[in-house]
């Protein structure tokens, strides 16, 4: 999994710092798959029926900082 954030300060006076934000948790959006159903006498022998990590996620937000 890659992940990645963006961000950036801006001071409003002296003590009070404003920075928006964006998070991205799987950015590349890679599949890692779950192992194939080795079961012999399973009618889905040999398939691959779901994924181990999540999909892409992105999240904004605003932190403000004093």
């Amino acid at each position: 999994n890659f992940d990645f954030s963006a961000l950036k300060n801006f001071s409003l006076g002296d003590l009070v710092i404003l920075q928006p934000r964006i998070d991205a948790f799987n950015a590349l959006n890679h599949a890692h798959f779950q192992p194939a159903n080795v079961s012999p006498t399973a009618s889905s022998l040999g398939t691959i029926t779901s994924q181990l990590n999540t999909n892409r996620q992105i999240q904004g937000g605003i932190h403000i900082l004093f």
